[in-house]
């Protein structure tokens, strides 16, 4: 095996792990971030984790595992439901903990297809 493909092989581990951390019953922050998620990709508006995130934190359910956030992006990416808009250049996060990391922008491949026909 490649050094690439093992290094694929443990990001898709970790990605499972952190979901799976996840289920305990005071926890839902997937299906929150997926709802938030979901309506993002749905408005055919090209968005970043922050955005994801400002919506999460705003629901009036308080803290969540970021970390999730981050893992629910890339199971949405690897499926196809959301793809990466290479026209915008990545922009610096406003959440401090990511110490200005540059997020990419992702646009939902349903809304993307109604906004073509």
């Amino acid at each position: 095996m490649s050094e690439l493909n093992a290094a694929r092989r443990d990001r898709d581990e970790g990605v499972e792990a952190v979901l799976a951390a996840d289920v305990a019953v005071h926890r839902d922050a997937r299906n929150r971030i997926e709802d938030k998620l979901g309506f993002w990709a749905r408005t055919g508006e090209p968005f970043t984790a922050d955005h994801v995130d400002k919506l999460v934190s705003a629901d009036g359910q308080g803290a969540y595992n970021r970390l999730v956030l981050a893992s629910v992006m890339r199971v949405w990416a690897a499926r196809g439901d959301i793809v990466e808009v290479f026209d915008r250049r990545p922009v610096q996060s406003s959440r401090r903990s990511r110490h200005g990391g540059y997020l990419r922008w992702w646009r939902g491949v349903a809304a993307e297809g109604e906004v073509a026909a």
